[in-house]
């Protein structure tokens, strides 16, 4: 995951040929578990320090 603060965004990437399942915290502390293409790039916004998933 990359944090762009100056945007207000995060970019959360898999590198990988592969599907991947990962675990994301929102910065507070809440777990979300998302599912990645091969290859995907998401972008998700910052709203008050927290991610918005």
């Amino acid at each position: 995951m990359n944090v762009y603060p100056a945007i207000r965004k995060v970019a959360i990437i898999n590198n990988t040929a592969d599907e991947q399942r990962t675990t994301v915290y929102d910065g507070n502390g809440n777990p979300h578990t998302m599912i990645l293409r091969s290859e995907e790039l998401r972008w998700e916004s910052i709203v008050e320090n927290s991610i918005q998933l």
